[in-house]
Formats: C-alpha cells, sequence, structure tokens
C-alpha cells in the first residue's frame, strides 16, 4: 500500500509528490510548459481567502520571532557543505539583510547580490544568476 501519492511526469521518471507544487513540477518540464503551472497557480488566487492566507503565511515567516522560534538561523552554522547564496538587492518577500545573515552564519558561503533584481532570481535575471552559479561551481 502506498502512503503517499505520487504523480509521474512525462519528462521526468522521478516520482513527484503530489504536493511538490511548483518548484518540484518546474524541474523537469521545458519553459514552455510551465505556463500550464503558471495558470493553475493563478486559479488557487481565486480561491476566497487564499491571497490574504499567503500573505499571513509571508508575514509569520518574516518575523523575526518566528525565525527564533523555529530556530531557523541557529541552524545555519552547522551546514557544512559550500554554500551559494543568491539574492536579489529589491527582494520585497526578504530582505537583502536575510541573505546577509545567512551568508554570515553559513560557514563557506558565498553571497552574491543580483542587483535590480527582487525575489525569483534565476526566473528574473537569469544569465546573472547562471554566471554567479557557475563560477561557483
Amino acid at each position: 500500500m502506498q502512503s503517499e501519492k505520487t504523480s509521474r511526469h512525462p519528462f521526468d521518471d522521478a516520482p513527484l509528490p503530489d504536493g511538490g507544487g511548483v518548484q518540484a513540477r518546474a524541474r523537469c518540464q521545458p519553459a514552455g510548459a510551465l505556463l500550464g503551472v503558471a495558470d493553475e497557480q493563478f486559479e488557487r488566487t481565486k480561491i476566497p481567502g487564499a491571497v490574504e492566507a499567503y500573505q499571513k503565511i509571508l508575514n509569520h515567516m518574516n518575523n523575526g520571532l518566528t525565525r527564533e522560534r523555529y530556530n531557523t538561523l541557529r541552524r545555519f552554522p552547522y551546514i557544512m557543505a559550500p554554500t551559494l547564496v543568491v539574492w536579489g538587492r529589491q527582494d520585497s518577500t526578504n530582505a537583502l539583510e536575510l541573505g546577509e545573515k545567512t551568508a554570515e552564519l553559513i560557514p563557506n558561503a558565498k553571497l552574491v547580490v543580483i542587483e535590480d533584481c527582487d525575489h525569483f532570481v534565476p526566473t528574473e535575471k537569469p544569465e546573472e544568476f547562471n554566471k554567479a552559479l557557475l563560477e561557483f561551481l
């Protein structure tokens, strides 16, 4: 008996959890196929209260007391892998200060700040993101 519902994507043999959302599906879809994912996500915004609930989640996640309560930042010093932290200077979801703190707390982390960029760096500035990633690797 299978405990987790999964679906198979035609472009990838790896099972994807139904709850994987946009990121799980986006990793294995050609760029044109993402339009359907965007439409699906937009439809969710029409659910009464969905946008307000999402904003509450973001506010909760961006609250310093929440981070302290869930020990998010406290765990960063235990990350032993070299880490690239890429942040948009104009990130309206997570302030640049959080990116700076993240890079400061993770040993061997490198912070790259992308100018004129908001939260979705790989989408908004793919050339700059790819350059930073290739230089890091």
